[in-house]
């Protein structure tokens, strides 16, 4: 039941991102058409995707060898090809992977305070958009700003923080 728990919280990150599509609706032409579609499409991709992955890996080693194993996919790989390289080359994609969600998430961001500043709960400068490229560029700075701050204040203390980021 532990590794169930474990393995349902980490799957549960896999959907976080689907609702980001629903914020790009006001940039679709269709979006009472295309937007449903694009949910469904992407939900089911990422649940097979998961499925497959799930299957392959207790194909390749024993469901008892995952208990207290990290990195799984990984230790697979180098086990099944006999070379580090391809897991090397899947968590080099883990990485990529993790860059290009967080990505999303701040351009759902962006598109949020947007529509809350049209609405008017927010003020007027969330509501304005360049007129060159359409995008609410207040919002989208705003939500990079803070992300900044966020991340240099995180650094502060830690070892290899940098020149001038000590305690």
């Amino acid at each position: 039941m532990a590794g169930i728990r474990t393995a349902s919280a980490t799957v549960f990150f896999a959907f976080i991102g689907l609702d980001a599509v629903s914020t790009a609706g006001e940039e679709v032409r269709d979006p009472r058409r295309t937007l449903p579609l694009a949910i469904v499409a992407a939900l089911v991709v990422v649940t097979l995707t998961y499925i497959l992955v799930a299957v392959v890996g207790v194909g390749a080693q024993p469901w008892t060898a995952f208990e207290g194993q990290q990195a799984a996919l990984s230790a697979i790989l180098a086990a099944v090809t006999g070379s580090g390289l391809p897991a090397v080359l899947l968590s080099a994609g883990a990485v990529l992977s993790i860059v290009s969600v967080t990505l999303v998430v701040l351009y759902g961001q962006s598109r949020i305070l947007y529509t809350m500043g049209r609405d008017g709960t927010l003020p007027a400068a969330f509501r304005r958009v360049s007129p060159r490229t359409g995008t609410p560029v207040f919002s989208t700075l705003l939500t990079g700003g803070f992300v900044a701050v966020l991340h240099a204040g995180g650094r502060r203390g830690r070892p290899g923080a940098g020149p001038g980021m000590t305690p």
